[in-house]
C-alpha cells in the first residue's frame, strides 16, 4: 500500500478527538436539554430522535474515520482475529487446489549447483528441485568412485539415489532430467552416450554392466528408471536380488550376484539412479490372503509383516491419493470368516482409507507377466496424459493378450544395454492365456 498523505491526515482528527468531542456535545446535551420539574423523565430514544446536528455531524465523521482505519488494515493483511473458536486443524481443506510445494531455500543454491539451477530456472517451466536433484546425481557419478567422504570407518560417496513425483505430463519430471542431460552432454558426451541407461533394471543386468574385465573397464552407471513403479514391482518379488544389490550399491564398493549358472562380481562400482513416478502408490511385496478373521491376513513387510486389520485401522492411509496399485496376489479377493460373514479385500480397504482408484487382483499373480504388464500400463499414462485408468490397463492386459510381451519389455530403452540373466528354467514368456493378465480389476474411480 501507498504510503498515507500526512499532510491530508494532520487536518483530519483522531479517533481519540472524535470519540473526546463527542463525549463533550453528549454532556452539553444533557445540561441544555434537562426535563422540566414535575414532568416525565425523557427516554434515550426521545433524546436520540431530537439530537444536534453537531452531534450527528461528530457521528458521522467517527464513521468515516473507522471506516478509513478497517480499509487500511486490510490494504496491510491487518485483519482482526475473529472472536469465535478457530477452525480445527484436523478437518481437511475444502479446496481442491494442491498447495504449491515449498520454495527451495537459499542454502540448497550454494555454489556450482546454484548457479546451474539458477541459470536454467529462467527459461524452463521444471520445478527447480528437481534440477537440483538430477544435477548433484548426475555430477556425483560422472566424477566416479574416487571421491568420497569418511565418516568414522563409513565411506560415503558422491553416488545419489532420487525419486522425482508429480503427476503424469504436468510435473515436467521429464523436462527436468532434458535440461539436466542437455547440460552434461555439453560436459562429457561418452558419458552421456555410453554410462546412461534407461533399461529396466535387474540385478544381474546391472552386475553385467559394471562386471570385473581385463583390462579394467569404466565402472560408472547411472540409471534412469522413468517408470519407477516397475522397479517398485521388482523389489517386491520374494526371490528377488534387486533389493539387496541396491543396498549395497547404496553403500558403495563391490558388488556380486549369482544364481547356481553365473556368478559375477563388479569391484569399486558406482551406481546412481533417478526415478520418476506419479501421484500413485504402487505396493508389490508379498499379501497372503486367509480366511477367518482379517487379522489372519497380511502384507509381507521388510521387518516383519502388517495385518489386514492394522491396515484398516489407519483411517487415512492413502488419503488423496489418486490410484493405488496392488499388484501381489489376491489383493481384490474376499474371504469369508468360519460363521459365513465377507471380509473386505485389500483392494476394498485401500480405497475405504482414501485411494480415489484401486487396481487389484483376483488369484494369485505371475511376478514377471505382472511385472510387464504394470510397467505397460504406466508407460501408457505417462505417454498421454489422456489415458484414463481404466483404459490404461485394458490396453496393457491386450498386449499380454497378443503376444506383444516383449516389445512392452524393450520399448525405447537408450544408452547402456542391461542384459537378462541366463535362462535356468523353460519357464514360458507367452503370457496370452488369461491367468496371467486377467486377474487384475479396477475398483473405484477410472479417470
Amino acid at each position: 500500500m501507498a504510503p498515507a498523505n500526512n499532510s491530508l491526515r494532520a487536518s483530519i482528527p483522531s479517533l481519540a478527538d472524535v470519540e473526546r468531542r463527542r463525549r463533550e456535545l453528549f454532556a452539553w446535551q444533557a445540561a441544555h436539554r434537562a426535563p422540566a420539574a414535575g414532568s416525565p423523565t425523557a427516554s434515550s430514544d426521545d433524546a436520540s430522535d431530537d439530537e444536534d446536528p453537531a452531534l450527528e455531524e461528530v457521528n458521522r465523521l467517527g464513521e468515516y474515520l473507522e471506516s478509513l482505519q478497517a480499509l487500511e488494515n486490510l490494504q496491510q493483511n491487518e485483519v482482526p482475529e475473529s472472536p469465535g473458536e478457530p477452525y480445527p486443524a484436523e478437518y481437511p481443506s475444502s479446496s481442491p487446489t494442491a498447495p504449491e510445494p515449498p520454495a527451495l531455500a537459499e542454502p540448497a543454491l550454494y555454489g556450482l549447483a546454484g548457479l546451474v539451477v539458477r541459470s536454467l530456472a529462467a527459461h524452463t517451466e521444471a520445478d527447480p528441485a528437481a534440477l537440483l536433484l538430477q544435477f548433484l546425481a548426475a555430477f556425483g557419478n560422472i566424477l566416479g568412485p574416487a571421491l568420497y567422504y569418511t565418516v568414522g570407518a563409513t565411506r560415503h560417496g558422491l553416488n545419489l539415489f532420487v525419486v522425482l513425483v508429480g503427476e503424469s505430463s504436468k510435473a515436467r519430471k521429464g523436462t527436468s532430467w532434458r535440461e539436466i542431460s542437455g547440460l552434461f552432454t555439453e560436459v562429457d558426451p561418452l558419458w552421456v552416450a555410453r554410462r546412461i541407461t534407461t533399461a529396466s533394471p535387474t540385478a544381474y543386468g546391472i552386475i553385467h554392466a559394471l562386471r570385473d574385465q581385463d583390462p579394467p573397464t569404466d565402472r560408472r552407471l547411472f540409471l534412469l528408471a522413468e517408470e519407477f513403479a516397475f522397479v517398485l514391482h521388482m523389489l517386491g518379488q520374494r526371490t528377488g536380488q534387486l533389493p539387496p544389490l541396491l543396498r549395497c550399491a547404496w553403500d558403495g564398493g563391490d558388488l556380486s550376484a549369482c544364481n547356481g549358472s553365473y556368478n559375477l562380481h563388479a569391484t569399486n562400482a558406482d551406481l546412481s539412479i533417478v526415478a520418476h513416478i506419479t501421484e500413485s502408490v504402487h505396493i508389490a511385496t508379498h499379501f497372503d490372503s486367509r480366511p477367518g478373521v482379517a487379522a489372519n491376513s497380511y502384507l509381507l513387510l521388510g521387518d516383519g509383516e502388517l495385518s489386514l486389520a492394522e491396515i484398516a485401522a489407519q483411517t487415512r492411509l492413502f488419503h488423496g491419493v489418486d490410484l493405488v496399485t496392488l499388484s501381489a496376489c489376491n489383493t481384490a479377493f474376499t474371504n469369508r470368516t468360519e460363521d459365513g460373514r465377507e471380509i473386505d479385500s485389500f483392494g476394498t480397504i485401500a480405497q475405504r482409507l482414501g485411494a480415489r482408484g484401486v487396481i487389484a487382483s483376483l488369484w494369485s499373480v505371475n511376478d514377471n507377466s505382472t511385472a510387464v504388464l504394470m510397467q505397460t500400463m504406466y508407460r501408457l499414462r505417462q505417454q498421454n496424459a489422456a489415458v484414463t485408468k481404466d483404459e490404461a490397463l485394458r490396453q496393457a492386459q491386450l498386449r499380454l493378450l497378443s503376444g506383444d510381451s516383449v516389445a512392452a519389455k524393450t520399448d525405447a530403452n537408450r544408452g547402456v544395454t542391461l542384459v537378462d540373466a541366463p535362462s535356468t528354467s523353460n519357464a514360458t514368456t507367452n503370457w496370452s492365456h488369461p491367468y496371467y493378465w486377467a486377474p487384475f480389476i479396477l475398483i473405484g474411480n477410472w479417470k
